[in-house]
């Protein structure tokens, strides 16, 4: 027994589907608003980066203007082409103050490291009516000495040696020159002398043109 079937009939076409429309439209609102909502997303982030970027690129341009700025103020420094000469100057001026200190100290018996303040305090301690000095030289630390100086009369220079004899620097000198002298255009009488340790062995006075100061330091110089 064989049965036909005829498959073109109504009952066996495919129906489509159909959705309601307040169904579909609910749909595509979902997604175009899921699609608004990236997009506004996406703007909202690429405005926060462009806000940043161009306050990292304000930074960068001040920042640059900073370093313009220091180095018109501070420019680099450029190397003195003398400074090595006044080095070694400097070095040298040293090297000879220490070799200078050095011969000090080691000849403390004959330098006066202290001073002349002792020797001139006794000068002016021990006068003698119309006797007075006018050059006083002190050298090698004091040991050595050169008096030169006016008196009224011939005798009070010796006066005034022994007066200074009792001082303190002055005991143990012994005055090996002596000389005195009047200017010829001088006729006052006052006699102008010099007196000074063995050192300076050709104390002299000078009675025209030089003062016996000048004379006595040119013999200095000679010696």
């Amino acid at each position: 027994m064989q049965q036909q079937i005829n498959f073109y009939q109504e009952q066996f076409r495919e129906k489509p589907i159909t959705l309601p429309t307040r169904r579909l439209a609910v749909i595509i609102a979902v997604v175009l608003t899921f699609f608004a909502m990236l997009s506004a997303w996406q703007i909202f982030s690429l405005s926060r980066v462009n806000s940043t970027l161009a306050q990292w690129q304000e930074r960068h341009h001040e920042a640059q203007q900073q370093v313009e700025t220091y180095t018109q103020l501070y420019p680099k420094p450029q190397l003195d082409a003398s400074l090595d000469g006044r080095i070694e100057q400097t070095r040298s001026q040293l090297g000879q103050q220490q070799q200078l200190l050095g011969l000090l100290q080691g000849e403390g018996s004959r330098y006066n490291l202290s001073g002349f303040s002792a020797h001139l305090v006794a000068l002016a301690r021990q006068t003698v009516d119309g006797a007075w000095l006018t050059n006083i030289l002190l050298y090698d630390g004091g040991q050595n000495i050169a008096l030169m100086g006016t008196a009224n009369s011939a005798s009070q220079v010796p006066v005034l040696l022994n007066a200074l004899s009792r001082e303190e620097p002055y005991q143990g000198q012994r005055f090996g020159n002596f000389a005195m002298a009047r200017q010829q255009q001088d006729h006052s009488g006052v006699a102008h002398f010099s007196v000074g340790t063995a050192r300076p062995t050709q104390l002299t006075i000078e009675t025209e043109g030089r003062s016996p100061l000048e004379r006595y330091m040119q013999q200095r110089t000679v010696q």
